[in-house]
C-alpha cells in the first residue's frame, strides 16, 4: 500500500501485472520494478502452445 501512494497509479498497476506474470509477490520486487522503470517497456504477449500429448482428443473425436 505504501508504494501505491508514492507512485503513479498507472505505473503501479503495470508493476503489479509484471509481478503477477513472474510469480513474484514481494514488496522488494515491486519496488525494484518501479525504480528500474520496467513499466515503461512494453513486452510482446507470449503465446504458449499446448504440448503434444497422446491422450488429448481433437474436435473430430466429438463428431
Amino acid at each position: 500500500m505504501n508504494l501505491s501512494r508514492k507512485t503513479n497509479k498507472e505505473n503501479f498497476i503495470k508493476a503489479c501485472s509484471i509481478a503477477l506474470d513472474h510469480g513474484q509477490y514481494s514488496y522488494r520486487f515491486l519496488k525494484q520494478v518501479l525504480e528500474n522503470r520496467m513499466t515503461d517497456y512494453q513486452e510482446e504477449p507470449q503465446v504458449k502452445s499446448l504440448p503434444a500429448h497422446g491422450n488429448i482428443r481433437g474436435a473430430s473425436f466429438y463428431k
